[in-house]
């Protein structure tokens, strides 16, 4: 089943906006397109829809995608159970509206999470459930999202995968493991030279100066993980085949260059952290972390356990894995988050 539909403001949507007939179906394909403030965002939903529980991609990036990137054979075993809804933020993936940095912020994007969960609810009902599924970047607006009003009602959980809701920890955090574990591998003779150039740069700066030096311990993060032998190989899966834009590679590729030209965005990540709202936070919350995630590293996971407000609360470190679990120890990974869907759908 493939739909196209096109959704303007929240008020557009619920009083001049009809309804449409909605088939549920154990192998769902729904394809749509919400506007808002500039931006027209697809959203394809994929899986079994009969079930009326529904996980939420919030990917990373900003500016990478969910309709491509996070849309592979990992979630096979999640679209069976459950129907997944892929969404392309703004500025990102295929995603249309220009780069509109007017409204490129966390604010606006926060809007658009809640503009996407109410499309859900009125095109499937109001008694479906909905998780979040953030990874990395959208972990930090995911938690935007979560302390913002009484936006947690919308959502019976939070699936945190190497999510940065801390910027500022986030940069100190991977500057000691990168010095840390780079040392013990160094001593222990494996890849020195590499190894030696991540460390004296960790060393000589602070990822906390300005943004350009922040970034570019974000690029050391990526080096450092290459350099793991622990971490299990990647096998990248076949993306997902549905085209909806003829000039698709072509969009993300100038979506992922306009999150930070002439915006401020860039300086708003770099000062971004919520760890002083997540006591707000009362829903149940799963944290699934690789072990060797220099990027996001682990302690980002203990800062949310520590701090969030939820009752229920589990954090799991994944011993092979790095900033993507999901596809390093996929089968692990997605048994934790169906036994935790299971709990609180």
């Amino acid at each position: 089943m493939k739909n196209i539909f096109f959704i303007g403001t929240i008020i557009f949507l619920f009083s001049a906006c009809q309804k449409e007939d909605i088939t549920f179906s154990p192998n769902t394909k729904d394809l749509f397109y919400i506007k808002h403030k500039g931006a027209s965002m697809p959203v394809l939903v994929e899986g079994n829809t009969i079930q009326k529980a529904f996980i939420l991609v919030v990917h990373g990036g900003p500016g990478s995608d969910a309709i491509l990137t996070m849309n592979g054979s990992f979630m096979d075993i999640l679209e069976k159970n459950y129907a997944v809804a892929y969404w392309d933020q703004r500025n990102s993936g295929n995603t249309q509206g220009g780069a509109n940095h007017n409204n490129l912020n966390l604010k606006t994007m926060t809007e658009d999470l809640r503009v996407v969960i109410l499309t859900l609810k009125h095109r499937y009902g109001n008694n479906i459930s909905i998780f979040l599924y953030s990874h990395s970047f959208g972990g930090c607006l995911s938690a935007s999202f979560l302390t913002t009003n009484d936006n947690q009602n919308l959502v019976n959980g939070w699936i945190n995968i190497d999510g940065a809701h801390n910027f500022p920890l986030t940069d100190m955090e991977s500057k000691a493991m990168q010095i840390q574990l780079g040392t013990i591998e160094k001593n222990a003779g494996r890849n020195i030279a590499e190894w030696t150039k991540i460390i004296d740069y960790a060393n000589n700066n602070d990822p906390r100066k300005n943004s350009k030096t922040s970034e570019k311990f974000n690029e050391n993060a990526y080096s450092a993980i290459k350099l793991m032998e622990e971490v299990n190989k990647i096998e990248f899966p076949k993306t997902n085949d549905l085209s909806y834009s003829q000039n698709s590679l072509m969009s993300r590729l100038m979506n992922f260059k306009s999150i930070y030209f002439n915006s401020g965005m860039e300086q708003e990540l770099f000062n971004a952290e919520f760890s002083s709202k997540l006591n707000t936070i009362s829903k149940p919350t799963l944290c699934l972390f690789g072990k060797y995630d220099f990027v996001v590293p682990p302690a980002l996971a203990d800062d949310v356990i520590n701090n969030i407000g939820s009752s229920y609360k589990k954090k799991v470190i994944f011993e092979k894995s790095a900033h993507d679990p999901y596809l390093t120890e996929t089968t692990k990974l997605n048994m934790e988050i169906i036994d935790f869907i299971e709990k609180f759908k």
